[in-house]
């Protein structure tokens, strides 16, 4: 078993070749999401069915020494929970695509020597999936991330041009912030109607500005709707844009996302949900966002309201984002969590959960102290539903107060 400093090393070294490469944002990346990595762990499955029959068939002892070698790592994997969990840890989900990447290549080589033509077909339409030298990078910086963020060799030392909000955004992620006083856990019966029947489980996590947990808020069946929507919908990469000095614009993947936009009957219970938790109207806000993030994925400090000068379609109709409401939807392990680098505070994802957070003041004008992060997924599959509150169909239910 390697340690973290040899991974460092094999990391370190691959990335310097790797750093190179063209970018290719469209294609669907394995790193990207576990979802991906599923479909990885399948592929490779196949390719080791397809090897077994030949090592039989030839009694090649080489290659059934290479075969046992995979299965070691693939043992006891069978229900599709242990298989996912096995891909959302990191230096698995490491060892998969650098296995699949760069033995693969190798391997075809070597079994052209022992097959003819008409038996290569099969391996080579499973070869010609494997990923790609940008997915390997992809997965590289994964890792490196992964182990600057979490200072996973427990060296606390920055490079000296990081921002303020860079740092605390590190230590958040570290689980280093200290808790705040003076917040309290309640049963929420005012904000609807409804919930003078069916209170929901409220936790402050900060007052000003003010942030909220609602509890067991999105149920199993729910989660369950949500993954049949989602095989029928178009999934793409998610993707932040960087400019660094003296740098072109660098583009990273952060996950698959979807975006579900028919009526259901999945959407009008999300829908209702925020309306009890939030009290806002959510007529004319359609679209939900679905993420899964892969292993050592993050979203860097950001701000959901628009930026000046950035006017997409639906803002002269719906306007500006005036609270944000993210639904967790799976358990993680390790790392994931939302950060408020600006506020001190980390919100560790629970499955089941609402997060809810206010982006403006209650003038409209933009809240800075809103800026959140997304920390790398360690261990776990990081599942997301996230919806924001427009202003324009709050005229009415949210008044408009001058700052003091």
């Amino acid at each position: 078993m390697k340690s973290l400093r040899e991974w460092q090393f094999i990391v370190l070294s691959i990335l310097a070749i790797a750093k190179a490469l063209d970018y290719d944002e469209r294609k669907e990346r394995y790193s990207s999401s576990v979802l991906g990595l599923m479909k990885l762990y399948e592929l490779e499955q196949q390719y080791i069915k397809t090897l077994q029959v030949y090592a039989v068939e030839r009694n090649n002892s080489i290659l059934t020494k290479y075969l046992s070698s995979i299965e070691l790592n693939n043992v006891n994997k069978k229900s599709y929970r242990e298989r996912e969990e096995h891909v959302s840890n990191i230096l698995n989900a490491f060892t998969l695509i650098r296995r699949t990447h760069q033995d693969w290549p190798k391997w075809q080589k070597f079994m052209k020597t022992i097959l003819n033509a008409s038996e290569m077909v099969k391996l080579n339409a499973i070869v010609s999936q494997a990923p790609d030298k940008q997915d390997m990078k992809e997965m590289l910086e994964n890792m490196q991330r992964a182990e600057k963020i979490n200072n996973l060799h427990a060296i606390d030392k920055f490079d000296g041009n990081l921002s303020k909000e860079m740092t605390s955004y590190h230590l958040g992620c570290r689980g280093l912030f200290l808790p705040p006083g003076k917040l309290v856990c309640r049963y929420n019966f005012t904000t609807s109607p409804f919930l003078r029947l069916a209170p929901l489980k409220q936790e402050e996590i900060n007052l000003d500005p003010y942030i909220v947990v609602y509890h067991d808020v999105l149920h199993d069946r729910e989660i369950a709707q949500m993954k049949e929507e989602m095989a029928n919908a178009h999934i793409s990469n998610a993707w932040i844009e960087e400019r660094k000095a003296n740098q072109s614009q660098m583009r990273q993947v952060i996950g698959r996302v979807s975006w579900l936009t028919d009526s259901s009957n999945f959407m009008d219970s999300v829908n209702q949900r925020i309306m009890d938790m939030t009290g806002f109207s959510m007529k004319g806000i359609e679209s939900l966002q679905v993420c899964n993030y892969g292993p050592g994925c993050n979203f860097k400090p950001h701000y959901d309201y628009m930026a000046e000068g950035y006017e997409p379609p639906n803002i002269l109709t719906l306007g500006d984002r005036l609270a944000s409401v993210i639904f967790y939807a799976s358990e993680v392990h390790l790392g994931g969590a939302t950060v408020f680098p600006r506020l001190d505070v980390a919100i560790t994802p629970k499955k089941g959960a609402g997060l809810v957070w206010y982006n403006t003041y209650d003038d409209s004008t933009h809240d800075q102290r809103s800026q959140h992060a997304v920390c790398p997924t360690l261990m776990g599959s990081r599942w997301t539903l996230t919806k924001w509150v427009h202003l324009s169909p709050q005229m009415f239910l949210k008044p408009c107060r001058p700052r003091k």
